[in-house]
């Protein structure tokens, strides 16, 4: 009887042993099963997006490059832009071109859906010098009264004025050409008429927007001769010109005027 009892303890502890034995097997099985397919899950991926400004005065940039691996996106108007299907990791990197500024390199982490990431880039030019350049550079074509067409180069195709009364009177003088088509004939009518004529500017005051863009609110005296007696005329305005630099030429694309005084 003692010798039966044993056996069938014995029996019962090795069906234990085993019971326990098979959970243990089914449960590395299981666990092997989910480690696998965490290795098969595809990444997650996610969007990036932002607005690009000027460091200096937070003035949106458009036209520029981001690009991350094989995807490069442009900034509209506004310098916005969005960078899709980037997956998660950390320290991606986004490399950040535009004209007039220096290059950037900018890392971050990803493990959102959705990342913020707004850019500021450095000017490599000086806007003011540029521009100033530009008003010496344009007062001394119309000193030389002959290069009509660098004259025009001066001009934005987009080139308009101000519809308002002051202007409008200012263009009647016939020395503001109202817009682009009109840059050649006038100038040219104005050199076909005066012996002298000269454009000075001064007291200017450049606001700049971002590297390509700018304005610049200042006083213009036009001043002609013409005829044997070299006949006078000065006429005064105060005006602001509207900038933007297109394939690294500055030109005026609005012109506005304060003010206008002739004297005969």
């Amino acid at each position: 009887m003692q010798y039966f009892f044993s056996t069938v303890a014995f029996s019962r502890i090795v069906q234990i042993c085993c019971g326990l034995f098979l959970v243990w097997v089914i449960a590395c099985q299981q666990q092997s099963t989910v480690t696998q397919e965490e290795v098969d899950k595809p990444p997650s991926f996610g969007i990036v997006s932002g607005a690009v400004s000027d460091q200096q005065t937070e003035y949106p940039i458009p036209e520029t490059t981001i690009t991350h691996l094989d995807q490069t996106v442009t900034t509209d108007e506004l310098g916005r832009y969005v960078l899709r299907q980037i997956p998660y990791g950390k320290n991606l990197l986004l490399f950040i071109q535009s004209i007039d500024y220096q290059s950037l390199e900018l890392k971050f982490d990803l493990d959102q859906d959705y990342l913020p990431l707004n850019i500021s880039l450095i000017r490599a030019n000086d806007v003011e010098q540029e521009v100033n350049d530009y008003l010496t550079s344009l007062s001394n074509l119309v000193a030389g009264m002959k290069e009509v067409d660098k004259i025009e180069s001066h001009f934005a195709l987009g080139y308009l004025v101000s519809d308002d009364v002051v202007t409008q009177f200012g263009v009647g003088t016939g020395v503001i050409p109202a817009d682009f088509a009109e840059v050649r004939p006038t100038f040219k009518k104005l050199f076909e008429v005066y012996d002298r004529l000269l454009f000075q500017f001064h007291d200017v005051k450049i606001q700049v927007d971002y590297a390509r863009q700018a304005s610049a609110v200042l006083s213009l005296d036009v001043i002609s001769e013409r005829g044997r007696r070299r006949k006078r005329q000065e006429i005064q305005v105060k005006a602001k010109i509207d900038f933007q630099k297109e394939n690294g030429v500055w030109q005026a694309y609005f012109l506005r005027l304060f003010e206008v005084n002739i004297n005969l």
